[in-house]
């Protein structure tokens, strides 16, 4: 019987094809890379539908079932045991023209200036820091990015108005940074953000960024609630369909074809669904409004008294505000917010999952009354400690 569901999926096999050389390089890659690897469940005798069946004990008793369909991996760097990213790249393929393409080196030369002397350690810059990178022998031009390990942001789930107002602030401030040195992101969506791992001091699992949208996450120690700690530092990862420009000034001459926000501004007016036409636009301004989507989408509901800000977002192009205007704009309106506003339960749409049931409807109200019970456990905790009164 072919186990499909955990077999080695095709953009793994790089990983699988350089696991010796990976490890000459000082990276050890999870054991389901290793040459003539077979499944730990396999050996058992257990059968594709019981491991699926198992739940969280999956990821506990059979972690190399676990499958990674991005070109991100985790890593253990064998010169002091941390957990790190390995990126896979690969340039332009043939025909294809380098500044609309995904993952080509335009991401590694921007994420070497991000990462330069100069601006690496700038508060603002959003960019994961990158350790090193070289060519893979078995790759055809392929090349490694190894950068510091992060995770995504939906877990644990933000709870008040003052934590999602700094994840906020942090990504306009990162706009501004990006935009101030002629970089437009080009792909700002909630699955290119990411966060530090400052919320798990006793370690973390890294299997949970591949398991994000399964119904059970792998386990891993207990975490600190956001107001714990000083600040959580958010990233905008990916920077595959990136570019620098000379200045911000136009006429631009490019097109959006692969961003996972679409816009209206990428296509010829007219056109329709199905027979799109891209058409050249601003790159920063749509940078703007796909960060005023993802913003809206995520915490809208919750904070109504930015919803200037995001129609201001939403506006046309030569309306819109830039990244400086925005970022202005959000701190004129969170300048004089109440303790109660700052305190007051976030309910962001993405951060729900709602397991397949007959009975819907309890699971809804069940996960809201979770959701409620765990915000006026870290609304009562701020209160007490006197947290949360800026962000």
């Amino acid at each position: 019987m072919e186990h499909s569901a955990f077999k080695i999926h095709p953009r793994e096999q790089v990983w699988v094809d350089n696991y010796d050389f990976l490890l000459k390089k000082g990276y050890q890659l999870r054991k389901r890379y290793q040459p003539g690897w077979v499944g730990s469940w396999l050996v058992q005798g257990i059968s594709e539908d019981k491991l699926l069946s198992m739940g969280k004990k999956r990821y506990t008793q059979f972690e190399d079932s676990v499958v990674s369909k991005s070109t991100v991996v985790d890593a253990t760097r064998l010169s002091d045991g941390s957990v790190v990213a390995l990126k896979y790249i690969t340039p332009p393929k043939k025909g294809e023209t380098p500044n609309f393409s995904k993952h080509s080196l335009h991401e590694l030369h921007i994420m070497k200036l991000l990462a330069s002397q100069k601006l690496r350690d700038h508060p603002c810059n959003p960019c994961p820091l990158l350790l090193d990178s070289f060519p893979l022998p078995h790759a055809e031009n392929g090349r490694i990015l190894v950068m510091t390990w992060t995770r995504y942001p939906s877990v644990p789930r933000f709870h008040l108005a003052v934590e999602a107002l700094s994840f906020i602030r942090q990504m306009l401030e990162a706009l501004v940074f990006l935009h101030e040195h002629n970089i437009a992101h080009r792909d700002i969506c909630w699955t290119n953000v990411m966060m530090d791992t400052s919320l798990y001091p006793r370690g973390m699992n890294p299997l949970v960024n591949y398991c994000i949208h399964e119904r059970h996450l792998p386990p891993e120690p207990s975490h600190l609630d956001r107001i714990d700690v000083a600040r959580v530092r958010y990233y905008l990862v990916d920077y595959g369909y990136s570019l620098k420009f000379r200045s911000r000034e136009g006429p631009f001459q490019v097109i959006n074809t692969g961003a996972q926000i679409r816009l209206k501004e990428f296509y010829e007016p007219g056109t329709q669904a199905w027979d799109l036409v891209y058409a050249p636009h601003d790159p920063f301004k749509a940078d703007v409004k796909q960060l005023g989507c993802l913003i809206e989408v995520l915490f809208g509901f919750s904070l109504p008294f930015l919803n200037p800000l995001f129609r201001a977002l939403a506006l046309p192009p030569d309306e819109r505000p830039d990244a400086p205007a925005a970022l202005a704009m959000f701190r004129q309106l969170t300048g004089n917010l109440s303790r109660l506003k700052l305190l007051r339960h976030v309910r962001q749409r993405f951060f729900y999952r709602v397991p397949k049931a007959k009975d819907d409807a309890f699971w809804r109200w069940w996960w809201f009354c979770r959701g409620s019970w765990e915000w006026a456990r870290v609304a009562a905790k701020a209160v007490v400690l006197n947290r949360g009164r800026t962000f």
